[in-house]
Order: structure tokens, then C-alpha cells, then sequence
């Protein structure tokens, strides 16, 4: 297992929440799910982490 945390980033690079922070087995794929009507449209920016790997990925929300 590992520690996996995937956060949620504006286009400042101000952390908006964390989506996800939970152990996770080797080769184990998780589906990450979140409501954005509470963000505002525009670009943001997934960050996902775990103990050998960082990865960061855009979205653009619209409402």
C-alpha cells in the first residue's frame, strides 16, 4: 500500500480542498469523484501524490 492524496489547486496555486487522503494497495485503481457547483468556472489544477510518484493534471470547470 501507499499513501495517495490527490488536491485540488486554483490557477494562484492555492490548495481549494483535498479530494482525496487514504492509503492505497499497489496497482489498486480509485475513482476520485467531487462536486464542483461550490467552484467558481474557470481552469484549476489536480495534483495527485503518493510515496513514489507526483503527477499534476488541469481541468477546467464550468457552471
Amino acid at each position: 500500500t501507499q499513501e495517495v492524496r490527490v488536491t485540488l489547486y486554483d490557477l494562484l496555486g492555492r490548495r481549494v480542498r483535498v479530494l482525496l487522503d487514504e492509503e492505497i494497495p499497489e496497482g489498486f485503481e480509485r475513482r476520485v469523484r467531487f462536486q464542483t457547483s461550490s467552484l467558481s468556472s474557470g481552469p484549476y489544477f489536480l495534483r495527485f501524490r503518493g510515496e513514489r510518484f507526483v503527477a499534476t493534471r488541469k481541468i477546467v470547470v464550468v457552471n
